[in-house]
């Protein structure tokens, strides 16, 4: 569904979907470094984030607003506790935290880099409605399979 946003409400937009992520990150490091549980505050902010990105075709324009913040906020939630990962693997010498996040970022950066081409791809033929379920899906599959890893490395 095309919103029909001018390149002002795009720009405002994005800059709230960042800027969403600053009490997003703060709030996911300090629950992250206060919790046994690490898997509850990545694994559930990311289903969070599939679950907005599955409303956005549907959801009037108004409502990009709420989903765009909420998106925002909980991306980076989790993303920081994700970042405490290496720290609680006790099998990782502390010399080499650093080495072991850095190669996260790698993976993860792999998949920033393919995951728009394809929905590129999806929207030039289907449509952003797909495209945007195309997210919702990947981003909750990602969760499903980073649940499952998190219970590996921490058990």
């Amino acid at each position: 569904m095309a919103r029909h946003f001018g390149p002002a409400a795009d720009g405002l937009l994005s800059a709230l979907i960042a800027l969403a992520g600053i009490p997003g990150s703060l709030l996911g490091g300090y629950c992250a470094d206060r919790s046994r549980n690490l898997q509850m505050f990545i694994v559930g902010p990311l289903i969070a984030v599939a679950a907005l990105l599955a409303l956005v075709p549907d959801v009037p324009a108004e409502a990009l607003w709420v989903l765009g913040i909420g998106t925002g906020f909980f991306l980076i939630f989790g993303f920081a506790a994700w970042l405490a990962v290496p720290a609680r693997v006790c099998d990782i010498e502390h010399q080499h935290i650093g080495t072991a996040t850095g190669l996260m970022l790698t993976l993860a950066a792999t998949g920033g880099f393919f995951i728009p081409i394809i929905f590129g791809h999806l929207v030039r033929r289907t449509g952003f409605d797909t495209g945007w379920i195309f997210l919702a899906i990947v981003s909750f599959t990602f969760a499903l399979r980073l649940s499952g890893s998190i219970r590996c490395l921490l058990s």
